[in-house]
């Protein structure tokens, strides 16, 4: 280093060396991971017309995974059973691309180079977000956000789809969408904007667990948003985030103007599933909120994107007096401090008066200028709708009561068709050609008297 060069003048070069480095990284890992899934996509493509026109049933599927196996051993990910995967993927998303006008496997696959990737400029900015998409209600479809709109630098996730270099110069455009409706039109924008996004093993999940593609496209959108795991999806999918969804009882239509109340209806959910949790019957509400507090990630993810923890037992003084929240958070997105108050047993009527209560004082004691009007959220272990919607017409505040859950219970059904433990016991008895002794003992001295 020259006696000019100063460890001042270094720091901004190393800095900039690593964001391109990260960069980079970034845009590789999503282009590799849209080649993926369009190479997947297309197979399935391949293989379902060649089944149509030549009458082929589903054993060509293995013989075409052993052949594989045997030309190529190292590619991984053509065991029959991901090939029926593909087919499906390519079933459920015809419109994902557009018909390619070629025969079967002579179809050209060929990538979009890396260097013709938008924004392959030196310039140095920060890695873009994996995914920022607007919010939507579950119920209906979904406005996508053009990836080229997205903060940071532009990445196409459908090189394939998109890019002049396939086809002999000639673009691939969807000839099918216009025959759509404006509903399907919209469906299938979304499904391009976030499909690519996605890893295969998210796909797979949803194509196994979420039949309505429409609900499908609901968790997509969350899990890119929200950067779920698969690990997070398959939770969230078991617990039925969809269906509850902006499902809590509200005055927010009555307090709230328009969009604010459709906006703030959706970021709540009922009834709430608390199954990490270990509490057992019975317990205190302090017990509940200890154990919620010590378990605050998994909370925070059971809330929905946006929360953000405030604190616990959070002290207000009004009029000298003091005052103690059960929890106290503030939503990034509708820029407002929620107060939840938690309920053992069934709601009551009084508890929207003292939450009412709260939400003033944290208006005029803690809101910041900017910030949108205080939200209550009452949890309890049981309601009548009849009851909290009576309970929160007249009260000034916005506020919500949803239902908690420690753990999900069977349905009915489910329980009733399911075998006792000593149902059990007899059926192994019976395999095992071995009589449980106590019980023929019993039986014996019964006959006897």
């Amino acid at each position: 280093m020259t006696k000019k060069g100063t460890l001042k003048d270094y720091i901004p070069l190393l800095d900039s060396i690593k964001t391109r480095i990260r960069r980079a990284q970034i845009r590789a890992t999503l282009s590799a991971n849209a080649e993926m899934l369009l190479l997947y996509w297309d197979v399935g493509r391949i293989v379902t017309e060649r089944q149509t026109v030549e009458g082929w049933g589903a054993k060509i599927i293995p013989r075409l995974a052993a052949d594989i196996k045997n030309d190529l051993p190292e590619v991984k990910g053509f065991s029959s059973r991901n090939m029926d995967r593909m087919i499906r993927f390519y079933r459920d998303y015809q419109l994902l691309v557009a018909p390619i006008p070629h025969e079967f496997d002579e179809t050209p696959i060929l990538p979009t180079p890396l260097a013709k990737l938008p924004g392959s400029s030196d310039q140095s900015i920060s890695p873009p977000p994996v995914g920022k998409l607007p919010k939507s209600s579950p119920n209906q479809l979904i406005s996508p956000t053009p990836l080229d709109q997205l903060p940071g630098e532009s990445i196409s996730p459908t090189p394939l789809a998109k890019s002049p270099d396939v086809l002999q110069g000639q673009p691939i455009v969807p000839t099918a969408l216009a025959q759509l409706s404006s509903a399907e039109k919209i469906r299938q924008e979304v499904l391009q904007e976030v499909a690519f996004l996605l890893p295969w093993s998210h796909h797979a999940l949803l194509m196994e667990k979420v039949k309505d593609i429409s609900i499908r496209l609901w968790y997509m959108k969350e899990s890119v948003e929200q950067g779920w795991s698969h690990q997070t999806l398959a939770a969230m999918i078991k617990k039925d985030t969809y269906n509850r969804q902006g499902k809590a009882i509200t005055n927010f239509s009555l307090k709230l103007p328009s969009p604010e109340s459709e906006l703030a209806q959706q970021i709540l959910r009922d009834p709430y599933i608390f199954d990490f949790l270990t509490l057992e019957e019975p317990f205190r509400e302090r017990e509940l909120e200890n154990a919620l507090a010590e378990n605050l990630g998994k909370f925070l993810l059971e809330l929905g994107h946006g929360f953000a923890f405030v604190g616990r037992q959070y002290r207000i003084e009004v009029s000298d007096q003091d005052f103690y929240l059960d929890l106290l958070f503030y939503h990034l997105d509708l820029r407002r401090f929620i107060v939840i108050e938690l309920k053992k047993g069934k709601f009551q009527p009084e508890y929207a008066g003292k939450v009412n209560f709260y939400c003033s004082a944290v208006d005029d004691l803690i809101r910041r200028p900017g910030d949108a009007a205080t939200i209550g959220l009452i949890l309890c272990q049981e309601k009548d709708k009849i009851i909290a919607e009576y309970s929160l017409r007249n009260v000034e505040k916005p506020i919500g009561v949803s239902e908690y859950e420690l753990t999900r219970t069977l349905p009915e059904s489910f329980r009733s068709a399911l075998p006792s433990i000593e149902q059990i016991e007899m059926e192994l008895a019976e395999r095992l050609l071995v009589k449980p002794a106590k019980k023929s003992t019993q039986k014996k001295k019964e006959a006897m008297e």
